[in-house]
Order: structure tokens, then C-alpha cells, then sequence
């Protein structure tokens, strides 16, 4: 309360601010002006009459910073010392420091200065003041604390289904109920990463080793693909436990350990475990092809013949434990090597009364091997070769490179077109004419000629010799 004399008039005021909220049918926009009343005296009696009044708004109770811009109210009724107007400092004026009113008074007409009322009265708050406080606060933390547009611009995550920019930072545990994208609006699954052309969908990094993955053609056609970006091997596992299977930094791969030292490296440690087991109804249970070297290469260290480094085994009726197929004539379907000299390049046992070896077709040998037939004809009497069989080069037709000279009755030169002089024989004759005619015959090497033998066929009831006869050779 202020006593202040004005023309004649002693004026004491009484003010307060009331904040009216009015609630009905009709909805009004809010506005930042609030309702102010107050009361004039005129010495002990109400004042009556026409006052032009002035309100400045201060940060403090005396002197500091006036805030906003003064309101005037040029003309304002008082009736029995009660007045009203509307006030109006802008929203900004309020920010939750302290305010306080400056008012001025003069009758309305008059040119005199205003008299300002002192003190300055301080706003205070009235309940529903202090719940718009407690909001503005956000349930006790002032909304300076929390993001907007004009404290970080466009660095923050608003809830909303179009694109926005921002960075975002997070710490603790999140939950996402439906599907989450990154790259995408429409995640079609709970993770839904999408990404351009040509670029990686995660990395998984210590700062060193980074797993990767990609989706599209990395100099190969477009596919999926997961793996290492750095230089390192890329292991998979099971269990939680170690490396099941690894792929090295220059792609070979290892099943039961992490170095392999071929394309596919497969390691069993278990008793009686199978390291590779290859099955197919209707194809290849292991396929092996090489343009220079070893299409499948077996080796073992176990001196048993169940402990091979290819075993085959032939299980049902008719079945077959190795085949070898070759498709042209320099090929070879099985091929045996044996670098010891007790040692077998191909071992063959049957202990139950079958065949060891069975081959569906001619059998050759090296010339400087033992064992197989070389040569097998069969001779007329005039020199003509009927039948022949070259187990060098396998040929069994025309004269199978052999040539027969007949230098007189009974006496044959042989040309067998390889060495025969180091070689083992066996020559039986006949007399086609008299088969029961006892027939005899002979050969000797030509001096000089170590493709060359010379025969002799003979009948024993002909006192000559040198009797024409059909005759019968192999050489081992």
C-alpha cells in the first residue's frame, strides 16, 4: 500500500492479480494477457472517477532491468475505488524469475507526470500459477533440459513416419515391439537393413577386425554376402564353444581346425570318426577334377588295409567301391603308385574264392614290366597273321603292328616293332590239315635284331624239316 498526494487527491493502492481460466462449450486460443484489478483511495474514502494508468515490468524490486515494454491504459474507470484492466508483457516476459510491477498514476486529462507507486508490487503466483510452473518445469525439470529445434536444431529424434535428419546417441538397454529399419521405412522383419548400391549393410568392429556384410555383386554376380573386411580369417562356431569351421585369409577352408593348408581341409579327432562321408542317390558322392594335379588324393600312416587313404567298399549286389573312368586315350581311370620296391601301386585280394582282378576288357603292361602279356598272334602256314593282340599299345586288329616274313617252307622272321631278346616265350604249332599229326616247332633271337625272332615249324612224320605249320606265340 502507497500514499501518494495527486491534484488534491490522496491515493492509496491496493492491487492483485488474478488469472481468470474460463472453461465452456466454445473453445478459445490462449493468449499471454491476464486480467489485473486493484483499488484506489481518496484519504480514507474509495476513489470515484477517470485514472490514466501506466505498468512497467522489472527483474527486481528496485532499479534492474525493466522487461518488455510499458503498458498505458489511458482511461480506466474506478468506481467506489475498484478498477480493472488487462495487462499484457508477451509470453517471453514470464520465464520463472522473479517479477516485479512499477505503476504509475495521474487523473485521466491531465498533463502532469506520473507518480509512481512505490514499492514495486512482486507477481506472485497463484495454485494454478504454480501447476503452469510445475509443467513448464516438465515434472520438475526445467524444459531447457530437454531438445528442441531452437537448443539443437534438427539433432534429435522426433516420433513421426517420414525421414528426418540428426544424429542420435543412446546409452542402456532399448526394446522395439515391431519391426525396426535402417535404410528403410517398411521393415519387413524385426531388423531391416537396406542399403544402397554397392555399399555395406553392418559393420561388427574391436577397431581392428571388422565383419561385414553386403548385398549385391562384389566383382561377381549379385548375391549375399557376410565375411571379414579386414585382413582376417573368418570362423564360425556352435555352442559357444571354438572354431567349427574357418575360412582363411586366401580362402581355403577348415572343418576341425583354423589353419587349413589346402582348398578344403577336413580333420576328425574322434574314435572311429568319418572326417569326409559323401552320399547321393543319383549322382557323385565325390566328385574330384584337377587340370594338373591330383583330382582326390588319399594318404594314410596306418599299415592296414582297412585304414586306406581312399577305401572303397562296395556294400550291395553288383555294387562298386572305386571306379575309374577315363574319356580319352592318353587318361587314366585308376592309377596305383608304389615308390617302395616291396610296396604295391595296386593291391587285389580275394580270400573267398573269387577274383582278385576282373577286367572287362584288354589288359596292357609297359614293355620294362613283368607279369601281363606283350604280344599273343596266331600265324597261318603261309605267313598271314590270323589273330593278334599287342599288349603294348592294345591294338587287336589288322596285324596289331607286328609283320610275319616267310623266307622258305617251315621258316618265319618275326618283327614285333619292340624289344622281344630280354622278354619270355611260349610258340606251339599245328597241322590243320591232319590235327592229330604230331607238330612241332622253335625259335631263336637274330643276332643284331632285338625286335626279331626267328621260327621254325616241322612235322614229325616228314623226315625233313622246315615243314609248313600254323603256329601260336606270346611273349611276356
Amino acid at each position: 500500500m502507497r500514499r501518494n498526494n495527486l491534484n488534491g487527491f490522496l491515493f492509496i493502492l491496493t492491487w492483485t492479480i488474478v488469472v481468470l481460466f474460463q472453461f465452456s462449450a466454445t473453445s478459445f486460443a490462449q493468449t499471454t494477457a491476464f486480467n489485473f484489478q486493484g483499488r484506489l483511495s481518496d484519504g480514507a474514502n474509495p476513489a470515484n472517477g477517470n485514472f490514466e494508468l501506466q505498468f512497467a515490468l522489472f527483474d527486481s524490486a528496485a532499479g534492474g532491468i525493466q522487461i518488455s515494454s510499458t503498458v498505458t491504459r489511458p482511461s480506466v474507470a474506478v468506481t467506489n475505488g475498484i478498477f480493472s484492466t488487462q495487462l499484457d508483457f508477451s509470453a517471453t516476459a514470464f520465464s520463472g524469475a522473479a517479477r516485479f510491477i512499477e505503476i504509475g498514476v495521474r487523473p485521466t486529462g491531465t498533463t502532469n507526470p506520473f507518480t509512481i507507486l512505490t514499492p514495486r508490487q512482486q507477481v506472485l503466483s497463484s495454485p494454478y500459477s504454480i501447476k503452469a510452473k510445475n509443467s513448464d518445469q516438465l515434472g520438475g525439470i526445467d524444459a531447457n533440459q530437454y531438445v528442441t529445434t531452437a537448443t539443437v536444431g534438427s539433432s534429435f529424434i522426433r516420433n513421426g513416419t517420414t525421414a528426418q535428419t540428426g544424429n542420435f546417441n543412446l546409452t542402456g538397454n532399448g526394446f522395439v515391439s515391431g519391426n525396426f529399419g535402417i535404410g528403410t521405412t517398411t521393415p519387413l522383419s524385426p531388423l531391416t537393413v537396406r542399403t544402397a548400391s554397392d555399399s555395406y549393410g553392418f559393420n561388427h568392429t574391436d577397431g581392428t577386425v571388422i565383419l561385414g556384410s553386403y548385398v549385391g555383386g562384389i566383382s561377381a554376380p549379385n548375391g549375399g554376402w557376410i565375411g571379414t573386411r579386414s585382413s582376417h580369417p573368418l570362423h564360425f562356431f556352435t555352442s559357444n564353444a571354438g572354431a567349427r569351421m574357418t575360412i582363411d585369409k586366401i580362402g581355403n577352408v577348415g572343418i576341425g581346425r583354423t589353419d587349413p593348408a589346402a582348398r578344403l581341409h577336413v580333420v576328425t579327432s574322434a574314435a572311429g570318426g568319418t572326417a569326409v562321408q559323401a552320399e547321393s542317390d543319383t549322382g557323385f558322392g565325390v566328385l574330384g577334377r584337377s587340370t594338373s594335379d591330383s583330382g582326390v588324393y588319399g594318404s594314410t600312416q596306418v599299415a592296414s588295409l582297412t585304414a586306406a587313404g581312399v577305401y572303397g567298399y562296395g556294400a550291395g549286389n553288383g555294387s562298386i567301391g572305386v571306379t575309374g573312368s577315363a574319356n580319352n586315350g592318353t587318361a587314366t581311370g585308376v592309377y596305383g603308385v608304389s615308390t617302395s620296391p616291396t610296396g604295391f601301386g595296386i593291391y587285389a585280394r580275394n580270400n573267398f574264392g573269387g577274383r582278385a582282378i576282373f577286367a572287362e576288357g584288354n589288359v596292357t603292361q609297359t614293355l620294362s614290366s613283368n607279369g601281363l602279356v606283350k604280344a599273343m598272334l596266331y600265324v597261318q602256314q603261309d605267313g598271314v597273321i590270323l589273330r593278334c593282340y599287342n599288349g603294348i599299345t592294345n591294338i587287336s586288329t589288322g596285324n596289331c603292328g607286328f609283320s610275319v616274313n616267310r623266307l622258305s617252307d617251315g621258316d618265319y622272321f618275326i618283327n614285333f616293332g619292340f624289344q622281344v631278346d630280354n622278354r619270355f616265350f611260349t610258340i606251339t604249332a599245328r597241322n590243320p590239315a591232319d590235327p592229330q599229326t604230331n607238330v612241332g616247332a622253335a625259335f631263336t633271337f637274330v643276332p643284331g635284331q632285338p625286335n626279331q625272332i626267328n621260327v621254325q615249324t616241322f612235322i614229325s612224320n616228314v623226315t625233313t624239316t622246315g615243314d609248313d605249320a600254323y603256329f601260336m606265340m606270346v611273349v611276356y
